[in-house]
């Protein structure tokens, strides 16, 4: 399933790095990952063209079902953030009709051997577009503020809203 440079489907372990986001030299993330995003063509937005794996059965339509909810999701932020600011609810509407979110779930497998010299578990990285919506289970996830890293506490059935790049402005 993995499809190398194109980010969709299975990435496998040391398939990426993220500190590559921020023109960082680094080493391979020792993680997994499934990712799916919807098509290039604006106008086929039910994520069409990615690779599932034949098993579990039910995957595809449970990922989609998911998707969709989270997009929706993502709508009332994205309207709630612009009353926020004293704008038109439907401010962002037009940045985010047509987006190109991903769906991504990552497995930190147990590792069997201490990482190389450089390498962490999921490098450095900017979320450069306007919001990361994160479902965690495990701590692990931290933030640089004022050059300082801390820990996000992980809440039971809570999600995690990263403003990305486009939002900083």
């Amino acid at each position: 399933l993995f499809l190398g440079e194109a980010a969709k489907g299975y990435i496998p372990p040391g398939g990426e790095s993220l500190e590559q986001t921020l023109d960082k030299d680094s080493q391979p993330n020792p993680y997994e990952a499934l990712a799916v995003g919807p098509r290039s063509d604006a106008e086929d937005r039910k994520l069409n063209d990615n690779l599932w794996p034949d098993v579990p059965v039910e995957l595809r339509a449970t990922w989609i079902e998911y998707y969709e909810a989270v997009e929706h999701f993502i709508n009332q932020l994205m309207r709630a953030f612009a009353m926020g600011l004293g704008l038109d609810e439907q401010f962002f509407q037009s940045f985010v009709n047509q987006h190109g979110s991903y769906l991504r779930a990552t497995n930190y497998p147990e590792l069997n051997a201490p990482l190389a010299h450089g390498q962490v578990r999921a490098g450095e990285h900017c979320d450069y577009g306007s919001l990361t919506v994160l479902w965690t289970q495990a701590p692990g996830l931290q933030v640089n503020y004022k050059n300082q890293w801390i820990d996000v506490p992980v809440r039971e059935d809570g999600l995690i809203v990263n403003l990305g790049n486009l939002m900083a402005a």
